[in-house]
This record gives structure tokens, C-alpha cells and sequence, in this order.
């Protein structure tokens, strides 16, 4: 976050550029949708009390230690290709981001494969279908702020 000798010299333009230094536009727009789906919640009472709950169950210890077995997990393998050379600071915000998106699901996916042997043959070849093309060009290239917003909306993860 930018330094700031005191609270009247913050400066919009100064915030800004730092959140586009520290944050690519598809953090950025993530960030937004995430702030504006909060706030949807919060402004609804009976969404209020169904936030609250969610909140709660999420704070479960069983839940809040098969998070923090994943977490370990991320931790390590970022510490692993580090060491190699295949991973550096910078790509910390993206790897945060990519844990509270996409791995924690992922790997509450993942206790599902006992129930169903295909499991992985089917994850794999969804993959390899139009979605999982689109998304491999969607995460791999990061657009304009505003064609970030559309693709947050459309995006299957």
C-alpha cells in the first residue's frame, strides 16, 4: 500500500496506481465482484441471516482444519518451486487467489472421487472440452478491466 504522511494527503490517483501495481485487472475484477456480492448480502436481511450461517459453518474447526491442511499443501508446493527456481514472490497474490477460487473447491471436489470411480477420467476430459480450452486462454492471458469483469461473469470458475 502506497505511504501516506497523513490522512489528507491520501490521493485517489496515488491508491489506484498502487491496486494496479499490486493487483492485475483480473484480481482487481474479481475483487469487485466479490465487494459487490458482499455488499447485495449484506443490504437484504434475509440474505443478511443466510450470510451469517454460511459465515459460521465455514468457521467450523472440521472445515477450518481441511483448510488449513490445503493451505499447508499450496504452502508447500509454492515453497517446493521456489527452490527450484519455478516460483517467486510476485506470483503470490495469484497463488492466494487461486486458493480461496478454485483449490479449496477443487479439493472439496476431490473427497467426492471415492464416491464415483470416474472421477478423474471425467475431470480430465472436461478439460479437454470447449470449457476447459476457454478457460485455459482466459487464465492464461489477463484482459482489459472491463472485459475482466464480463469474463468473471461467464466463467465457470
Amino acid at each position: 500500500m502506497p505511504h501516506f504522511a497523513s490522512s489528507r494527503d491520501i490521493n485517489i490517483e496515488q491508491y489506484l496506481t498502487w491496486l494496479q501495481e499490486a493487483f492485475n485487472n483480473r484480481e482487481i475484477a474479481i475483487g469487485f465482484w466479490i465487494i459487490l456480492g458482499l455488499l447485495f448480502c449484506l443490504s437484504r436481511a434475509d440474505l443478511r441471516s443466510s450470510f451469517w450461517s454460511i459465515a459460521k459453518t465455514l468457521v467450523a474447526p472440521k472445515l477450518l482444519l481441511f483448510f488449513g491442511i490445503v493451505a499447508l499443501n499450496v504452502v508447500a508446493l509454492c515453497w517446493l518451486l521456489a527452490e527450484l527456481g519455478l516460483w517467486s514472490t510476485p506470483q503470490l497474490p495469484p497463488s492466494v487467489l487461486w486458493f480461496v477460487m478454485g483449490g479449496c473447491v477443487f479439493a472439496g471436489r476431490a473427497l467426492q472421487s471415492k464416491e464415483d470411480d470416474r472421477y478423474f477420467r471425467n475431470l480430465f476430459r472436461g478439460s479437454l472440452r470447449l470449457g476447459g480450452i476457454f478457460e485455459f486462454i482466459v487464465v492464461a492471458y489477463t484482459f482489459s478491466f472491463v472485459t475482466e469483469l464480463v469474463l468473471d461473469l461467464i466463467s465457470p470458475t
